[in-house]
């Protein structure tokens, strides 16, 4: 603050704390670090298509099950859609627009087709979110890399049938074990 003829008189200033706001964005950056910890674990992605504009948006993880890296820069619907195994791709196209169409949700498997010809099975959910005016607004979900499994599904069939018996397959958190029954072993 300064007199008539220009001498300063006083200095005046506005301080603010912002201890709250710096707790509150460590605790986010916490939140996050948890979340991608959890989705790396689960083989987990999280993604969200925008009703209206079309807007794709999906995490790390599901760019790292869809083998898209981070260097692809922004990842469309299609680009998704391009990954997805040819015999697959209608099948879940459809899927997507009657959840839009009738405001439902989605749990269907279906396989990804890797840049260097392998294959990922992968289970995918979806549901439709309404804005608050009830309009449809984006359809949501999460894909999960289930490959271990489905391999582990293929050879329990191909064992039983190579022994004609009956199997059994428990899932356990760090893989698959399986029984097979045979014939030889019951007696018949």
């Amino acid at each position: 603050i300064h007199d008539e003829q220009g001498r300063m008189m006083a200095i005046a200033g506005v301080t603010s704390d912002v201890t709250a706001r710096h707790q509150q964005n460590a605790r986010l950056l916490a939140f996050g670090r948890r979340l991608e910890r959890a989705q790396t674990v689960g083989n987990l992605g999280f993604w969200e298509i925008g009703i209206r504009n079309g807007a794709f948006w999906c995490s790390s993880q599901f760019r790292r099950i869809f083998a898209i890296g981070s260097d692809a820069g922004t990842v469309t619907y299609d680009d998704v859609l391009a990954r997805i195994h040819g015999d697959d791709r209608e099948r879940v196209r459809r899927q997507v627009e009657s959840v839009i169409g009738a405001g439902t949700g989605f749990d269907i498997d279906h396989r990804v087709v890797l840049d260097d010809g392998g294959v990922r099975h992968v289970h995918c959910q979806g549901t439709l979110e309404r804005d608050e005016n009830g309009r449809r607004d984006k359809l949501v979900g999460i894909v999960q890399d289930i490959t271990a499994r489905k391999l582990a599904e293929i050879e329990l069939r191909s064992a039983r049938d190579q022994l004609g018996g009956e199997a059994t397959v428990d899932f356990l958190p760090h893989g698959v074990v399986y029984r097979v029954i045979s014939s030889l072993e019951t007696g018949d």
